[in-house]
């Protein structure tokens, strides 16, 4: 019972880890937007947030989908099937997230009208979602995904270590970027760090 206790343990401790820092992370854009007592720009956030999730819909599809069917062929050692599946999961996952953040960049407007945006706020949820989406939308999924990979080979503390990271970078580059006693961008900056945390993240897996 020890051996099995303690291998349940070592896997269940970083992906709980890594769940507490996604979380931070979903909230440092709002929390460092909001200190910009800005109405309209922490709004912008808001507006945006179903958009990102569609991300993470995409991105479960294919990890934890493609988790559990790679795990079983690894537990049935056949390497063969499992580099396949991994394969698949990465390339379908990638081609998701291209085809939806184009199409996201092509019916922006009327996208973000459904979700809520203003004449007030539209410019503003442009901005953020252009980071976020268009141009952060594969590395947002490749994160996820390739972390679902990587924890059902067996590897848990990578998988929770690399998105633990690209949360951590994300709050420290929100005040940055967002802030007007730093670069002053406000929610575009936020989009911005959210980009480049999950870029870093991605490229992280990608190295190992």
């Amino acid at each position: 019972r020890m051996p099995i206790r303690a291998a349940v343990r070592k896997q269940v401790v970083p992906a709980i880890i890594s769940q507490m820092v996604t979380l931070i992370y979903n909230l440092a854009d709002t929390y460092f937007v909001g200190l910009l007592n800005d109405p309209a720009q922490t709004a912008a956030v808001a507006v945006a947030a179903p958009i990102f999730l569609m991300l993470t819909a995409i991105s479960n599809l294919f990890g934890i989908g493609g988790a559990s069917t790679f795990a079983q062929a690894l537990g049935r050692k056949e390497e063969n099937t499992a580099s396949w599946i991994s394969a698949i999961s990465f390339w379908f996952g990638l081609l998701s997230s291209i085809v939806f953040s184009i199409t996201i960049l092509c019916l922006m407007r009327p996208i973000l009208t459904i979700c809520g945006a203003t004449e007030e706020t539209y410019q503003l949820v442009h901005g953020y979602v252009m980071w976020t989406v268009v141009f952060g939308g594969p590395g947002t999924v490749l994160n996820i995904l390739l972390a679902n990979l990587i924890r059902a080979e067996g590897n848990a503390v990578v998988a929770s270590t690399g998105v633990s990271a690209g949360g951590i970078l994300n709050v420290i580059l929100d005040p940055i970027f967002v802030l007007p006693q730093c670069l002053g961008m406000g929610v575009v900056g936020a989009g911005l760090a959210t980009a480049i945390s999950n870029l870093a993240a991605t490229a992280f897996f990608l190295v190992y």
